[in-house]
């Protein structure tokens, strides 16, 4: 796909009209318009977007459709969202309420949480839209659905408060645990009140799954990543919790690595935790770092027990290496075990995916952090051998940390050349990435930045060339 032109697009497209069977055929082309439809000139995507709305909007009106075809539909939207306009998007989704094709809704619902903007679309769609989801909040069977994806119901909020007060009022009145939990984290407008409050609940969360987790031989997983949650909070918003609630979530955390039989996942979270607080939250881990010290002391304890219903695919090294990291945020020197450890990653794609994203924390817990000299350099040795790998979400990690890297001014050089690479042979999810912190990276020329700039205003792929766009814009408003 990296290499896709209009024209190859365009085969795609022709070739699906060749299927016998037509709901087979109509299938054929939502799933090849879905992937290949920011590909296609805008001639030919006009073409197509007409012959592909009309299909869709005659399949919902018809009373004789092709049952199977309803999977396929936001299978297709959500490849050419950004293409296409939101009222048209609105209208679509109004209408499966309006046929009350429940079996869709959690596909609907997920669609409208990544691809909905009531921002962008007409005061009548908007409206339109968000009274057809009151309906679905007040009918006792179809609501059951939105238990099983609720997302879109916060994300929808915040996109337009004064629109969605009624659907506030019903949430709170049917989703009342849901509302109470999550929603109100997600929307609350009185964070210094509401935030903390939160915080303290997680601390308790996690501290009763580290004294139940593996007692009497019971094991159980997680619906919510409680720890990376608090970090998020953390990293997200400068919060004033009292030094009490610190305490016991630095406290507990550390229990997590020392004494709990918590997965591998959740110990990874939980370093990260520990090193955010570290560089974010000084005063707190000051006042705590005997509980630091504790974890550097004991570090040949920390480890994970082979449960095998629950255990993960990610190697106990990286557990190795994230308490190297964390260590490393207390001002150690680990250089000689981080150079020992890192080899041993190489071609486990879990275990390289959990190590780079670990480091990616790291690096993004502040604008300004570096790790020291020795140590970044066996790290950036690393990052270049994975800017490489077949496996997107290691290229992905491996470029956020190249990028973040280039704040070291003795990286210039290399970084600079890394992304004129990139730029010319990796996907779409990178080009973006690169062109989102683009202006925010000082250590990108301005040389590279043009070079950048003029591929991607010409890319073949449509999404690119908007968030170009948007990358110009933003830079001429400053």
């Amino acid at each position: 796909m990296n290499n896709l032109t209009a024209d190859e697009a365009a085969s795609i497209m022709d070739f699906c009209l060749n299927h016998p069977i037509k709901y087979k055929r109509l299938s054929s082309q939502l799933l090849a318009f879905g992937s290949v439809g920011y590909f296609l000139d805008d001639k030919c995507y006009e073409f197509c977007e007409k012959s592909i709305i009309g299909e869709i909007k005659s399949w919902l009106s018809s009373d004789t459709s092709v049952v199977a075809i309803g999977q396929d539909i936001f299978k297709c939207l959500s490849g050419v969202a950004y293409r296409m306009p939101q009222d048209m998007l609105s209208e679509i989704c109004c209408q499966f309420i309006e046929r009350h094709y429940s079996r869709w809704y959690m596909d609907m619902f997920k669609f409208i949480a990544n691809h909905i903007d009531l921002r962008k679309m007409s005061a009548d769609s908007a409206k339109e839209l968000v009274e057809h989801i009151n309906c679905v909040l007040d009918s006792e069977t179809e609501r059951e659905q939105i238990k099983h994806s609720p997302f879109f119901l916060c994300v929808l909020r915040k996109q337009n408060r004064a629109l969605t007060e009624e659907m506030d009022k019903k949430i709170a009145e049917h989703l009342s645990s849901y509302y109470e939990g999550i929603y109100k984290l997600e929307t609350t407008k009185d964070e210094n009140q509401d935030i903390p409050v939160f915080v303290k609940e997680y601390v308790e969360r996690i501290r009763k799954s580290n004294e139940t987790q593996g007692k009497g031989g019971f094991y159980f997983g997680h619906g919510t990543r409680e720890i990376a949650t608090v970090r998020s909070i953390l990293l997200g918003k400068e919060l004033t919790c009292d030094a009490d609630t610190m305490d016991m979530l630095i406290s507990v955390v550390a229990d997590t690595l020392l004494i709990s039989k918590e997965g591998i996942s959740i110990k990874l979270d939980a370093i990260s935790l520990l090193i955010c607080i570290a560089v974010k939250y000084p005063e707190d881990y000051t006042r705590n770092q005997g509980v630091y010290e504790k974890l550097f002391e004991q570090q040949k304890t920390i480890g994970i027990d082979d449960n095998s219903i629950i255990s993960s695919n990610i190697d106990s090294i990286s557990l190795k290496i994230g308490l190297q990291l964390l260590y490393t945020a207390m001002g150690k020197d680990v250089y000689a075990e981080i150079l020992e450890l890192m080899p041993y990653i190489q071609g486990d794609v879990a275990t390289t995916i959990a190590v780079t994203n670990l480091i990616v924390e790291y690096l993004e817990n502040s604008d300004d952090i570096m790790f020291p000299s020795k140590v970044e350099a066996i790290i950036l040795q690393n990052v270049l051998q994975l800017l490489h790998s077949e496996y997107a979400d290691i290229r992905w990690n491996a470029t956020r940390i190249l990028l973040t890297m280039s704040r070291n001014p003795e990286n210039c050089g290399i970084v600079n050349h890394q992304l004129v690479n990139l730029i010319d042979s990796n996907s779409v999810y990178i080009k973006n990435l690169i062109m989102r912190h683009l202006h925010k990276m000082n250590g990108i020329t301005d040389a590279t930045k043009e070079y950048i700039i003029s591929k991607c205003r010409h890319d073949a792929n449509f999404v690119v060339r908007m968030v170009c766009d948007e990358v110009e814009k933003g830079v001429a408003e400053e």
